[in-house]
């Protein structure tokens, strides 16, 4: 996910081109836990990785799709849309309009991403980036972009994982705390230095958007949509599930100082 963009194996990507654009999601994204539609896009700011968090659809078709992270490099002269299907990534000429992504679909529930000038849309209706991450991405040459297949999401012990869910969307209905789409305002800014995003509010990003950890790993977990009691023993419980390798909250405690620190390192030692 978002952590490797910033290790030192990593670097030669950010070098080859410093306006690349990655998409990532978290082990969770998708798998049916409360505000598990949870992704990151990224970028270089200052020569430091910035992330800016969204909700939607997206994560999970590509992830579907059998692909879990994106990193967008080159360019292209011509406008082109990127198709992502069951492991494979393809370009092709975009014909027509937005609406004609219906047509070309082959999946019913494939995700549809369309890039303006202003913003990138899901599905025709719900912003998950701004005008910085847009505005990359047509630099490259991507005006739309789609997610399908339909390949599982991995989970090392459903059985466990299962009710786990179960007893967080029980939760939820009884303190009537469901979780918020948070559709007027989808995105959600992660990064500990500027926003990725200019319309970013001057506050810290971490207002209201809970620990970055929750979003890096899969799920929306803040102060303005679902919040579980004991949150941290929660995603650890979830994590331990789904990957098959026990998880503290103690270590998601290092691992959201460790993101924090990795997004104050400089990999080009310049001005991006």
């Amino acid at each position: 996910g978002c952590w490797s963009l910033h290790f030192e194996e990593m670097r030669f990507l950010w070098e080859l081109d410093p306006e690349a654009v990655a998409f990532s999601t978290g082990p969770l994204t998708g798998t049916g836990v409360p505000g598990s539609g949870a992704m990151v896009w990224s970028c270089l700011r200052r020569g430091a990785v910035h992330h800016a968090a969204a909700e939607g659809r997206f994560g999970a078709a590509l992830r579907c799709a059998g692909i879990d992270m994106l990193f967008l490099t080159g360019s292209s002269p011509q406008p082109l849309r990127l198709r992502i299907c069951q492991g494979e990534i393809t370009f092709e000429n975009p014909v027509g309009n937005a609406s004609s992504l219906l047509a070309v679909r082959r999946f019913e529930d494939a995700a549809l991403l369309t890039v303006s000038r202003e913003s990138v849309t899901e599905d025709r209706c719900f912003v998950i980036a701004g005008e910085h991450i847009a505005q990359r991405l047509l630099n490259k040459g991507i005006c739309a972009v789609i997610a399908e297949g339909d390949g599982a999401i991995p989970l090392a012990d459903s059985r466990r994982f299962t009710p786990l869910c179960v007893e967080l969307w029980q939760e939820a209905i009884r303190s009537r705390n469901l979780p918020q789409s948070g559709r007027s305002r989808p995105v959600r800014f992660l990064s500990a230095g500027c926003p990725v995003s200019p319309e970013a509010p001057a506050s810290s990003p971490f207002d209201g958007g809970g620990d970055p950890v929750f979003v890096a790993l899969g799920v929306a977990w803040n102060k303005t949509g679902f919040s579980a009691s004991k949150p941290k023993q929660r995603l650890a419980q979830l994590l331990t599930a789904c990957l098959g390798e026990p998880c503290t909250p103690e270590e998601l405690t290092a691992l959201s100082k460790h993101l924090k620190a990795l997004e104050r390192r400089n990999l080009t030692r310049g001005t991006v």
